[in-house]
């Protein structure tokens, strides 16, 4: 509960505070944390939670942690999905992108088009 030695708004303020200071980067979230910390062992356990511990204390920054965390994906199948998942998500948004560009230039070639229709109809009825 509540600090009985902070008035309530500053209890719940600290709270938040320290609760954001220990979120952590997208992809991962407490939940996937805890899941690939029972997959690691050994080594890349320890190497896992000083990386994350250092990026709690702001000692790294979020695409440093990131780039670290991927070279774990071979030693944890939640690391890989995360990863993998991520990818393709990037992959779809490239290919929306893509698709939505080749619309809007195939709508521009028409709208041209019927333009120079109308010219060539309107000098030719002029």
């Amino acid at each position: 509960g509540r600090s009985p030695l902070l008035p309530r708004g500053e209890a719940a303020h600290t709270q938040s505070k320290s609760k954001k200071q220990n979120a952590l980067p997208a992809p991962l979230t407490e939940e996937l944390y805890q899941k690939v910390l029972m997959e690691l062992t050994g080594e890349p356990k320890r190497t896992f939670k000083s990386w994350i511990q250092d990026y709690r204390d702001r000692k790294n920054p979020t695409e440093e942690l990131i780039s670290c965390i991927k070279t774990l994906a071979v030693y944890s199948t939640t690391l890989k999905k995360i990863f993998d998942d991520q990818h393709k998500g990037f992959l779809a948004a490239l290919k929306l992108q893509v698709d939505q560009q080749k619309q809007r230039q195939e709508q521009s070639y028409i709208e041209r088009q019927q333009y120079v229709m109308q010219r060539a109809w309107h000098s030719y009825n002029g």
